[in-house]
């Protein structure tokens, strides 16, 4: 019996788990929805409001790390 393409697609990612093509797919969709009709300083705004959650669910993930006792390495680029 053939599989469909999309079941066997699920199998290597989690439903809640983008793939590097979506997720790209989906902060363009996010940056250009966002930007539309708003000058520089609002732009640097929500640079920096993006830029702070990031770093917190860094801390997050960095803390979640600590009460497993595991190690986990983020490198932030900035």
């Amino acid at each position: 019996m053939a599989q469909c393409k999309g079941k066997d697609k699920q199998k290597e990612h989690p439903s809640s788990v983008l793939t590097p093509e979506q997720l790209v797919t989906a902060a363009v969709t996010i940056a250009l929805a966002t930007s539309q009709g708003k000058t520089q300083q609002e732009l640097e705004t929500l640079i920096n409001l993006f830029n702070l959650v990031s770093d917190i669910l860094d801390a997050i993930l960095a803390q979640r790390a600590i009460v497993n006792k595991t190690l986990i390495v983020t490198e932030n680029v900035d």
